[in-house]
């Protein structure tokens, strides 16, 4: 159970990196002087995106099992 939900935010957390950090720099360089640098960007948002869908996979996990009980 927490190993699925652990592998399960992976997918997510890159997910909405690439799509909220990554591809709005490249469209649109000007964000590049607004925003901090794009590692730091990058870090937190995968981070911050990565425990979230991580504990919206272990509780949806977690109500199964117990359901099932």
């Amino acid at each position: 159970m927490l190993k699925r939900a652990l592998k399960s935010a992976l997918g997510i957390g890159l997910g909405t990196t690439i799509g909220m950090v990554i591809i709005p720099r490249i469209m649109d360089s000007n964000l590049n002087k607004i925003y901090p640098p794009i590692y730091v960007q990058a870090v937190v948002q995968f981070v911050g995106s990565y425990i979230v869908a991580f504990l919206v996979y272990f509780s949806l996990d977690y109500i199964k099992t117990k359901k099932q009980k």
